[in-house]
């Protein structure tokens, strides 16, 4: 994982969409698909769109553009190590626990938000009980 795709996984746990998440699992969905079809042109595509699904959930322009050039030039590579046996299964793997991760971290940071929105409430509306009387 490069230092891109940890800030972007890491800007997409915290700030990406639910519809973002879903379509970032359909897109994994379908590039499992495609590398268990063994077929190229649909491997190709879908790699496409895993990528670009995964750096739409990140919010981020520049990210997405810096990301796009960085995939453009190390497509050939990953492409290659794709015929390495078992490396198909393990890449799927891969972006499983990628996607668990956002997930959780995700739901993580909502509880957060949540829990400091009711701390920030309740100092401001302390309960009648806590109030001094007078």
């Amino acid at each position: 994982c490069t230092a891109l795709e940890s800030l972007i996984a890491r800007r997409f746990a915290l700030h990406g969409t639910p519809r973002q998440v879903a379509d970032f699992e359909k897109a994994i969905g379908a590039f499992e698909a495609a590398l268990r079809a063994q077929d190229a042109g649909a491997i190709k595509s879908t790699k496409a769109a895993f990528f670009e699904a995964f750096a739409a959930g990140a919010n981020s322009e520049i990210l997405t553009e810096y990301f796009r050039q960085v995939i453009a030039r190390l497509s050939f590579l990953w492409s290659s190590s794709l015929m390495f046996p078992g490396r198909p299964a393990e890449s799927i793997s891969e972006l499983y626990t990628l996607l668990a991760a956002i997930k959780k971290r995700r739901r993580l940071w909502i509880a957060a938000c949540s829990a400091a929105a009711q701390s920030n409430s309740s100092t401001r509306n302390p309960p009648r009980s806590n109030r001094s009387k007078g």
